[in-house]
């Protein structure tokens, strides 16, 4: 498809797959879904439809590239949870920072702010972590040996402890003001 044929096709198509996804996901997610979607269709460099049978299939191509995209967003977004339960189990109850987490952490989307504030490398660590591995198979999916995936497992719940100790204190500073 060429440029302009592209555009045509985007413009037809990106508020149908944007209403799609947004029935199954959050609006934020969903225009990303939507925006990579219409990425992958341009990166496929597919043919211009010359009838309405490959302009049917070419939308149906559309619609299975979102279904995918959309489940991946599913599957992130329950790992983001299993993540913060896991945070939430892996506390110590006597520690104040599990109550912060428990009181101060009240959705996801304070959750998923908070993990945003510690590095990519943490927050890999974290998902795997998160998604049931153990810490052998996390050292094989980083390519480092079970020491190295030890220490970075051990690294990366001591900042995000951190990260939510400042988010309660910077609260607590807000309530009080």
């Amino acid at each position: 498809m060429r440029e302009q044929e592209f555009r045509a096709f985007f413009l037809d198509m990106h508020p149908r797959v944007l209403r799609y996804a947004l029935r199954q996901l959050d609006p934020e997610t969903a225009n990303e879904v939507c925006v990579d979607v219409m990425r992958v269709m341009w990166a496929k460099g597919l043919a211009a439809p010359r009838d309405e049978a490959d302009r049917r299939r070419l939308e149906s191509l559309c619609y299975r590239v979102c279904k995918g995209l959309i489940r991946n967003a599913l599957r992130a977004e329950a790992r983001r949870r299993k993540l913060d339960e896991e945070l939430l189990r892996h506390t110590n109850p006597s520690d104040s920072v599990a109550c912060d987490i428990a009181d101060r952490v009240a959705d996801d989307a304070a959750v998923a702010a908070l993990l945003r504030q510690v590095p990519v490398r943490d927050r890999e660590v974290l998902s795997l972590l998160a998604d049931g591995y153990k810490t052998g198979e996390i050292a094989i999916a980083l390519g480092v040996s079970a020491d190295t995936a030890t220490m970075r497992i051990s690294r990366a719940k001591k900042r995000l402890a951190r990260t939510v100790e400042r988010a309660g204190k910077e609260a607590s500073v807000a309530i009080d003001d």
